[in-house]
């Protein structure tokens, strides 16, 4: 039930349960305490109902160094080294895997053991561009380089009677290693494009990008033993996902004054990870390596945009066409750890519309809404490669965990002190299971927030926050997927959705003095360029915020900043004239060639072609309002591309989450 949770912190409990499953032989661990009886005591029906608790712990350490050059006025270079090196454990009590299955059980020892999944990371890599301003045409190229060595173990630590470990602390003193396996990643990427502004209306973009990926496995344990050298399970190799094309064009066309037309073709490919490691044996890691390719997909999109007045909006539709989807089918309760079994369903197709749109209703009211509408499915039954028989008919089935459709509604309030906002958002029904037979309701939540910005000497910068989470308090299932997808509903795989919660917040913000300089100053002093339709022209308004704001927030902005330049304009400076101090911090941020190039909306790496997205109020996470006030962007549900498993095949969303853009040329 929507109320039903772990055990913690009722350790007496869990260990109850845990000695009545080994004495009725359902974990297969030996019998803990035979006092405990046969019975489940209710509402309990087996171990798996409920376990104790569960954590995840990281540790990373971080370090980059960039070097930028102007080789000339049409020609930048830029290099990047960087390193992270991590410490993760997924933490897990578990019934199933105690001292007493080793020998080493007591008196004292618990019938429960904290089951983790431990991975060490140490990743090295290198970045590099150069761009060319070459006329109408800006030509990049680049590559990338990484060295992944990647370590992950299955180990169990023991508890007493008395107290658990605590789940906030790394585990340290394993009585067992279930498997420990050695993995190195080494990526390399090259790529080159060209944007060329054919004329004032029509912008062209096209490229190419190169990747390589060798994954490659070695065993330490397997089977809580160090394997034979040469054994089945003794898993050794490598596997390498690799396209030497992977084209991507794209246009943008200007109707005119108000709208304009976009589309783009884009290739990619998603490597291997770990899935041909995940059957544990050399001849399933084989199998894999011989019988299934990287998964790749093919996306086409076309779209407009449009803005008027208080109006603007943009639609687009798209298809997407995936090839050598694998799907990893969970054989037992995650907790059990058994492997997954990995299929290979073919061709995936996804096809849908997306809508975005905000209407300013008044000075101070602003109303926006984006609705999506996703269509995915396998095309193909996963069979046996060796005689074809159907082992589960996906084919015309919906791909999991891709609600076919969202909606998302927000009406916001900013006065400048006062704000707030009432956001709805709605996401249709998901499958869990492969072939369709089990699925988790749609949903509707409704968030609330407010905030004053008090002003004075004193109170300048400061300010008070309300949000309420779930304001109707919707009972709904969030998270799907926790412990992998099957073709039934047999595998516990949901998790349940936060109730209402209000969080209080206050903050205060403080801008550095003038005398720090231009080059300290440029990270607060945040900037945006409009640029018209028709003309290359931009004008620049500046805030401490990263976007979009009302128009009365921003008229009083411009009011208050006057002639010294954030955002106003002095007497006799020209519309469409950055003022002297946004032009020197934006050329102490980056060199003409590359302000030329971000002027003409160029394309970065890996986003052929670089999209003109909607842009609305960018605020802090859970904001009320348009912001006048430094802060981040707050994120929307995921589309459904994202359900569907685009993130990791690659098209830039129409609206990346709940960051929402002006419609504008920006880069």
């Amino acid at each position: 039930g929507n109320d039903w949770d772990n055990s913690a912190p009722d350790w007496v409990l869990a260990q109850r349960v845990a000695d009545i499953a080994n004495n009725r032989g359902d974990t297969g661990a030996p019998v803990t305490n035979a006092a405990a009886g046969l019975v489940y005591p209710a509402p309990i029906t087996n171990a798996d109902d409920a376990y104790y608790d569960a954590s995840g712990l990281r540790d990373d350490r971080l370090a980059r160094l960039t070097y930028d050059w102007d080789v000339a006025s049409d020609l930048t270079f830029s290099a990047t080294a960087y390193m992270h090196e991590n410490e993760g454990q997924g933490i897990w009590f578990t019934p199933y895997v105690s001292p007493f299955s080793f020998g080493q059980g007591g008196a004292n020892v618990s019938p429960i053991s904290v089951r983790t999944t431990e991975y060490d990371m140490n990743r090295t890599g290198a970045l590099a561009s150069a761009t060319w301003t070459l006329g109408d045409h800006e030509i990049e190229g680049g590559f990338w380089y990484e060295y992944n060595d990647f370590n992950q173990d299955r180990r169990f630590y023991a508890n007493t009677r008395q107290a658990p470990r605590p789940t906030l602390e790394f585990m340290r003193n394993p009585f067992a290693t279930q498997w420990s396996y050695a993995y190195d990643f080494e990526t390399q990427m090259f790529y080159i494009q060209d944007v060329w502004q054919v004329n004032d209306a029509l912008t062209l973009s096209a490229g190419f990008k190169s990747v390589s990926v060798d994954m490659t496995v070695d065993t330490n344990v397997n089977g809580f033993a160090v394997p034979t050298p040469g054994a089945n399970n003794d898993l050794d190799g490598t596997i390498t996902s690799e396209d030497n094309f992977l084209p991507q064009v794209g246009f943008t066309y200007l109707l005119t004054g108000d709208s304009e037309i976009f589309g783009g073709y884009t290739e990619n490919m998603r490597a291997h990870t770990l899935a041909p490691a995940a059957s544990q044996t050399q001849s399933g890691f084989d199998f894999i390596k011989a019988n299934t390719n990287p998964e790749s997909s093919k996306t086409t999109e076309l779209g407009y945009r449009y803005r008027s007045g208080p109006f603007e909006g943009v639609a687009a539709l798209y298809f997407v066409k995936f090839e050598d989807r694998l799907l990893g089918f969970s054989t037992g309760a995650g907790i059990i750890g058994n492997p997954s079994v990995i299929q290979n369903v073919g061709g995936v197709e996804t096809k849908g519309l997306e809508l975005a749109g905000s209407y300013d209703l008044a000075d101070d009211w602003t109303l926006y809404g984006s609705y999506a509408y996703n269509d995915s499915q396998y095309e193909e039954d996963v069979r046996n490669p060796t005689t074809n028989a159907v082992i589960q008919a996906t084919g015309g089935k919906t791909v999991v965990n891709a609600p076919e459709h969202l909606f998302k509604a927000d009406l916001g309030y900013d006065n400048g002190e006062l704000y707030g906002q009432l956001s709805l958002a709605y996401t249709g029904s998901r499958y869990f299971s492969y072939v369709n037979t089990a699925e988790v309701d749609a949903y509707t939540l409704v968030d609330l927030s407010a905030g004053y910005r008090f002003s004075g000497e004193m109170l300048e910068g400061a300010e008070v926050q309300l949000n309420v989470t779930n304001l109707m308090d919707e009972e709904y299932v969030s998270t799907i997927g926790t412990n992998g997808f099957n073709a039934g509903a047999d595998n516990q795989t949901l998790m349940v959705g936060s109730p209402r919660q209000v969080f209080v917040t206050l903050r205060k913000s403080f801008s550095p003095a003038p005398e720090e300089g231009l080059i300290l100053r440029r990270r607060n002093l945040m900037f945006r360029r409009r640029f018209s339709f028709s003309r290359g022209e931009h004008e620049a308004d500046t805030a401490r915020d990263t976007g979009g704001r009302s128009r009365a927030c921003r008229k009083r902005m411009r009011d208050n900043a006057g002639a010294a330049g954030n955002g106003g304009r002095a007497p006799g400076v020209r519309k469409n004239a950055e003022p002297d101090r946004i032009r020197l911090v934006r050329q102490a941020e980056q060199g003409p060639a590359d302000l030329e190039r971000r002027q003409r909306g160029g394309a970065g790496p890996l986003h052929l072609p670089r999209r003109q997205h909607l842009r609305r109020h960018a605020r802090p996470k859970g904001d009320g309002g348009q912001v006048c006030h430094a802060g981040g962007q707050a994120r929307l549900p995921e589309t459904a591309r994202e359900h569907a498993g685009l993130r990791d095949l690659g098209r830039s969303r129409l609206w990346r989450g709940r960051r929402r853009r002006r419609l504008s040329d920006e880069g």
